[in-house]
């Protein structure tokens, strides 16, 4: 097995990266010149992609650091609904008190605002997809696609665990045709090919497979994720694995945006996007202008992020991590 350390940082590096991508993305859609968004910021969006590819690799080394079992389920759900809610609850109070706070302003939307209502009620359990609602938040969609892999993983893993490498790779073959069975966007099945990616590198990385077939299966889902999606999409895993492998020199200021992460990626559209920026955009006229206002937005909202982090997700992180699997390892 290859040093724990260094994989753990690049992949904290990375989870810095995809959250700035997915930030520009949504901060360059704030500017009529299409230069900044469809020539730059277009590719920002590939930032979940690589979220979930990571996911696919980390969430079942975790388990495997513990020596996860099946009895374990409850536990697991319940730490990282813990290590998840209390941050992603706060962001809908904030939303909620920025939409709010907006309302005061003579440049606000017009319409009374209510959110006491089913809508608000069903993103408590990641249920808006499943009703036709509308999330407050664009980016809240995709905790819910991490949550259904929560319970995926947690319900298969002992099993692919103990299984033999044959049958293992035979599981994850067949998995990977359900993207095309089930063609429905809200549910794990439509990204699973991303998961599966993170999962065999898992697999290598533990010392389960060989590289020959690592290689071998990253270019069998390469090619049906041009199918399902495009070019693009199927270079996310090979990005994602390759820098897990190959980065080993660390930096600190990728280290700092892995760790506010989760907090810039819940933060950065409220705070910066429709915050920040709309409001300010009322008094910058000009595309230059507005061009700076962008740039200048993103040490703001990392600051927000970051006494976010302090404030909010390091105490449920710590808290998360007081829950364990058993009395033998420390998780």
């Amino acid at each position: 097995m290859q040093n724990t350390n260094s994989h753990i940082k690049s992949v904290t590096m990375l989870r810095g990266i995809a959250s700035l991508m997915v930030c520009l993305y949504h901060f360059t859609g704030t500017l009529d010149n299409p230069f900044w968004h469809d020539e730059i910021g277009v590719y920002g969006k590939y930032g979940v992609q690589l979220f979930f590819v990571i996911s696919g690799f980390v969430i079942p080394l975790s388990m495997y650091n513990v020596d996860y079992q099946f009895k374990f389920f409850p536990k697991f759900i319940l730490k990282r609904t813990i290590r998840i809610e209390p941050v992603y609850f706060c962001a809908i109070l904030l939303i909620i008190g920025i939409s709010y706070l907006a309302k005061l302003s003579p440049y606000g939307v017009n319409g009374d605002l209510n959110f006491i209502n089913t809508n608000t009620f069903l993103h408590l359990f990641y249920l808006v997809d499943f009703f036709d609602g509308h999330w407050l938040n664009d980016v809240f969609w995709t905790l819910a696609i991490e949550f259904q892999f929560y319970i995926l993983i947690g319900l298969t893993f002992t099993f692919l665990q103990k299984s033999s490498s044959k049958i293992t790779l035979l599981i994850l073959l067949l998995a990977c045709s359900l993207p095309f069975l089930i063609h429905i966007d809200y549910l794990i099945s439509e990204y699973l090919l991303l998961f599966i990616s993170g999962f065999l590198y898992y697999l290598f990385y533990i010392e389960k497979i060989k590289v020959q077939v690592l290689i071998l299966f990253l270019a069998f889902i390469f090619v049906l994720n041009i199918i399902q999606f495009d070019i693009f999409n199927a270079f996310c895993p090979l990005i994602a694995i390759s820098f897990f492998h190959f980065i080993k020199k660390t930096n600190n200021i990728f280290l700092f945006l892995g760790k506010i992460s989760f907090s810039l990626y819940l933060l950065h559209t409220p705070i910066g996007t429709d915050g920040i920026i709309n409001f300010s955009q009322n008094f910058i006229l000009d595309e230059t202008g507005r061009t700076i206002l962008m740039f200048s937005t993103i040490p703001l909202v990392l600051f927000f992020s970051w006494l976010f982090y302090k404030v909010v997700e390091e105490p449920a992180l710590k808290f998360s991590k007081k829950i364990v699997f058993n009395q033998k390892t420390k998780n």
